[in-house]
């Protein structure tokens, strides 16, 4: 099918249907073939552009780049869905692609030949006037070709198009918007190497917390765990959209300087309140809502929970499926620990508003896991940053071996 200059007549909106909800299914018309759908995008740049079932796709016309507008998302429309992100699969070969907003308002990934394809996320929050950009999860770096964009406005006041440059065949599929109720309030900051089994069954409980969508942003700080981390976190980002997922990469160098790790992920924290956790902590799906209802307002604390260990086989059956740790959490809860439960700000729960770890930061001298959240626990209080306990707020903690000083091991 050929793409036909934009028509004039837009699309009269059902109320009853979310401006997200009309984008989406306005591009899915467009893949049945539907040619008032179509007539909404018209070639700016070049490429051999055609609607197939399952993507629009592009083909190399013998221009470096190769792009196509969507007048229907324009500046006016973007601007009335205030906090979204907008993700979309590509495949094929091609320097990169993606999605831009105008001149040097480009956000694209590499197409290589090994991996041919990959999941972008856009995510914008007009409110908080700041923007991330992921590639499969992991959280990008500006480039050469985002330039122009210095604040959200450079992005609402755009024209949204698909582009390529020096494309020689790419498919785009699976576009979606999705809309955020509420800015970021909560970050969650989690390190994790070698640790996959168990950061599976504490961040699906992240996943599904019982607030507004877009509250809570958690990032896991991955120093190229060989375990297949990435590849899942990139799942999870594409699993649940109304969450924010961020993967922060790191030097693996880095695998076991906790303070070092935990700084980076910091500095591209958005949540008002930060929460510093590890990756075999196992939280119920309320807690963050029981944490934000009690420490709002009170930014000179650190904040903790109550630590209860859990036993080896409770551990092997939350990996293993046949504990959920979902629906079980509570009963787990009600089993008595095998150890005398800790009401102690250790690293397992600390919770401090920015302003503290912006003036308190973690200790990168020390190169493991030990000591740093004692020594965190110590510079808050020399800044006079007293411990609060959270009502109520339990973390069970999963069983492994030893691994203060790293791991052999996949745990």
């Amino acid at each position: 099918m050929t793409l036909h200059e934009p028509h004039k007549k837009i699309v009269q909106l059902k109320e009853e249907l979310p401006l997200n909800a009309h984008l989406i299914n306005e591009w899915k018309q467009a893949l049945t073939g539907d040619q008032q759908a179509q007539t909404q995008w018209s070639t700016n740049q070049g490429g051999y552009w055609n609607w197939q079932a399952n993507g629009l796709t592009v083909k190399s016309s013998g221009t470096e780049w190769s792009s196509i507008n969507w007048y229907r998302f324009d500046k006016s429309i973007i601007n009335n869905l205030k906090n979204f992100i907008i993700e979309v699969t590509i495949s094929g070969k091609a320097e990169t692609a993606g999605f831009s907003f105008g001149h040097f308002k480009d956000f694209l990934s590499d197409l290589d030949s090994k991996i041919n394809r990959r999941h972008l996320q856009l995510e914008v929050d007009v409110s908080a006037d700041c923007w991330a950009f992921r590639v499969d999860g992991r959280l990008q770096n500006r480039q050469w070709f985002d330039s122009a964009v210095q604040c959200v406005d450079d992005i609402i006041n755009g024209m949204f198009s698909f582009k390529a440059r020096n494309v020689e065949h790419v498919s785009f599929q699976n576009l979606t918007i999705t809309t955020f109720q509420a800015s970021c309030k909560l970050t969650i900051i989690m390190t994790s190497y070698r640790f996959l089994q168990r950061l599976r069954v504490s961040l699906r409980n992240w996943c599904q917390q019982s607030l507004p969508s877009g509250t809570i942003e958690v990032i896991v700080v991955n120093p190229h765990s060989p375990d297949g981390t990435h590849e899942h976190l990139a799942a999870v980002a594409r699993s649940y959209p109304h969450m924010r997922i961020c993967e922060v990469s790191v030097d693996p160098k880095m695998m076991t300087n906790k303070g070092a790790m935990i700084n980076q992920a910091f500095k591209v924290s958005r949540g008002e309140w930060i929460w510093l956790t590890d990756a075999d902590c196992l939280f119920s799906t309320r807690c963050a809502s029981i944490t934000l209802d009690q420490i709002e307002g009170q930014s000179q604390h650190l904040f903790y929970g109550q630590r209860r260990f859990l036993t080896t086989s409770q551990t092997d059956a939350l990996l293993t499926g046949r504990i959920d740790g979902m629906r079980d959490f509570d009963e787990l809860c009600r089993v008595p620990s095998i150890r005398t439960p800790e009401n102690i700000p250790w690293g397992y729960t600390q919770i401090v508003h920015r302003t503290i770890l912006e003036r308190v930061p973690y200790r990168e001298e020390i190169n493991h896991f030990a000591h740093t959240d004692g020594l965190f626990v110590k510079d808050c209080n020399r800044h006079r940053i007293l411990p609060k306990q959270v009502d109520g707020l339990i973390c069970l903690h999963m069983d492994h071996p030893f691994a203060w000083y790293g791991t052999d091991i996949f745990l």
